[in-house]
């Protein structure tokens, strides 16, 4: 029998500097959703090369590549996210992003390098893997609604996979830690945007005003009774306003107030109940106030979560890959949202968190920072827990199981 985790372990040993200087030229250069041109031709210039049939253009950007194409009954999809964010980076690092405004700011960067290591290797071992393995680079994961398109443009057909694998580099775990749980393992996501409609008038003379600052203040502050006095401390949920825009002038009370927002649950009948109390204390205190209100309201991203049984085969492959004390079972459901839910609409999902914590290398910032860090070593766990993953995987499944 072949030593696959031997064969692991020494392709990351002889390639980790090829995939740091594969992250940071992807850093040098990130680009927003559905406009990640150079990304992509990065990325199917770099599949076409280990020999690959590569799929380009889907949803406008994404790129495809099946590995193992003569097997039909059995496929592993593998989900990386290519997109940068609208962030202006302030790491101070050599190979910052040379697109002002723009900035890996989110960890895709490694995302692609460790699905372009995994390429490379699954090149190296796959004829061990009795699975077809499909790579998906799918653009505008930050908001825009990449992976649906994707699914509207048959990612997931010819043949369907079996099941998806997907993950996320995370600097809330140290570095060589992999976290899972099983369930809801990411929020599920709303939006939401309200204008508040009163009467203007001069600063000095609020008594003829309808104020619609204050009507702001009132309904931000009841928001916050209808999570701690409405919802079981054993759920979680989340609103949060992101924008409040109105006013032209200090001495002005203003006509009108735009507010703008986000409620994340881990558990989806929690929906239409926050969406309701919402509209309740709208009404209360435009009604007092003598006001009147817009509102919508669109739930955007479903829950992500993860097969029990894949949950157990990912815990035995980091046990065997990495040691026991790397394995961090997560208790509760994150409140950030992923788009991946998308694919778990139609098959099974496995999703997971790879840690790049590292305060000696200052990797300390939280995602979305523009001083946000990613520890490098990251890549070779990604790479090693990922191909110790397939081949258990498929072991399962040339065993007789799903």
């Amino acid at each position: 029998m072949k030593d696959i985790d031997g064969m692991i372990k020494k392709f990351v040993l002889e390639n980790k500097e090829e995939l740091i200087k594969l992250r940071r030229e992807f850093h040098r250069y990130p680009e927003i959703g559905f406009k990640e041109f150079k990304t992509s031709k990065m990325i199917s210039d770099y599949l076409e090369e280990l020999g690959l049939d590569v799929k380009k253009g889907i949803a406008g950007t994404g790129v495809v590549a099946d590995i193992n194409t003569h097997i039909d009954d059995y496929t592993v999809a593998l989900r990386f996210d290519i997109d940068g964010l609208p962030v202006k980076e302030e790491t101070g690092l050599d190979y910052s992003s040379k697109n002002e405004g723009t900035m890996h700011a989110c960890g895709h960067d490694g995302h692609i390098t460790v699905g372009l290591g995994m390429a490379k290797l699954l090149c190296e071992i796959g004829e061990f893997i009795p699975a077809r393995i499909r790579l998906i680079f799918q653009p505008a994961e930050e908001g825009l609604g990449g992976a649906k398109k994707m699914v509207e443009e048959g990612v997931l057909k010819d043949p369907v996979p079996n099941l998806i694998i997907g993950f996320h580099i995370w600097p809330y775990l140290k570095t060589g830690e992999v976290g899972f749980k099983s369930g809801p393992v990411m929020a599920a996501g709303d939006e939401f945007h309200i204008k508040l409609l009163g009467k203007g008038s001069h600063g000095s003379s609020p008594h003829l005003a309808v104020d619609p600052i204050l009507m702001a203040a009132e309904f931000i502050q009841g928001l916050q009774k209808i999570v701690s006095r409405n919802i079981s401390s054993s759920e979680s949920a989340v609103i949060s306003i992101g924008t409040i825009e109105g006013g032209s002038s200090f001495n002005i009370i203003p006509s009108d107030i735009k507010l703008s927002g986000t409620v994340r649950v881990d558990n989806t009948d929690l929906r239409e109940f926050i969406k309701e109390k919402m509209e309740n204390v709208l009404k209360g205190v435009t009604l007092g106030s003598g006001g009147e209100y817009e509102f919508s309201y669109e739930s955007c991203f479903k829950l992500t979560t993860s097969c029990e049984e894949l949950v157990d085969i990912l815990y035995k492959s980091i046990c065997e890959s990495l040691g026991e004390d790397k394995a961090i079972h997560l208790k509760n459901c994150n409140m950030t949202s992923e788009d991946f839910s998308e694919y778990e609409e139609y098959i099974p999902g496995l999703y997971f968190f790879l840690g790049t914590g590292n305060e000696e290398k200052d990797c300390i910032y939280p995602l979305h920072n523009p001083s946000y860090r990613l520890d490098e070593d990251t890549l070779t766990t990604g790479i090693i827990v990922l191909g110790t993953l397939l081949k258990n995987i498929s072991n399962v499944k040339a065993m007789g199981g799903k």
